[in-house]
């Protein structure tokens, strides 16, 4: 059991210590793995986005898809490295979706990058085929009945603001969907 913990355990806590802002120690723990681990290898593409370095993020998580070219995540991950042109994100979104079929991950991000064109009914159908797949994603349901909203489907999103009211939702999407159901009324 203690020999896979360099591999298995590691890059998973060192990317939970990069997001909680604890970057050195994030670093400090993923630099004692191995570099011919795939995850290991896409924690070190994140931990460096997190550090707000997307030229090591994305040599990392390149590397990550050269070591597992069948294994979805790092490509999505790429996808996601701040400052990433839209278009080249899509490209990896859906290489992403590609590999991991059954995964709502990459139609959620897919749906983000839409929204981010404003492309409101695109991001809403997008968030609706990736809640085929989670359909209790509480963030998921409240992105896509604020996309319904903004596309006039005002009906359907009242709905879908009630039901993501009813899943696991963060501090923060709680207060956004207290916000949006003032507005919805």
């Amino acid at each position: 059991m203690a020999s896979t913990r360099p591999t298995f355990a590691w890059p998973l806590a060192a990317t939970g210590l990069a997001a909680g802002g604890r970057l050195a120690e994030a670093e400090a723990l993923i630099a004692r793995t191995p570099t011919d681990c795939y995850e290991c290898v896409r924690a070190r593409g994140r931990i460096a986005a997190y550090r707000g370095n997307a030229g090591e993020a994305r040599r990392w998580l390149r590397e990550a898809i050269r070591q597992g070219p069948s294994i979805p995540m790092a490509y999505l991950d790429l996808a996601r490295v701040p400052g990433t042109d839209p278009a080249a994100a899509l490209v990896l979104i859906r290489e992403a979706n590609r590999r991991g079929p059954g995964w709502a991950d990459p139609l959620k991000t897919w749906g983000d990058v839409l929204r981010g064109q404003r492309d409101w009914r695109g991001a809403a159908a997008k968030y609706a085929k990736a809640a085929e797949r989670a359909p209790r994603w509480g963030a998921l349901n409240l992105e896509w009945a604020r996309m319904l909203w903004l596309s006039g489907r005002h009906d359907d999103a009242r709905g879908k603001f009630a039901a993501a009211a009813k899943m696991d939702l963060s501090a923060t999407d709680r207060g956004r969907l207290a916000h949006y159901a003032k507005v919805a009324q």
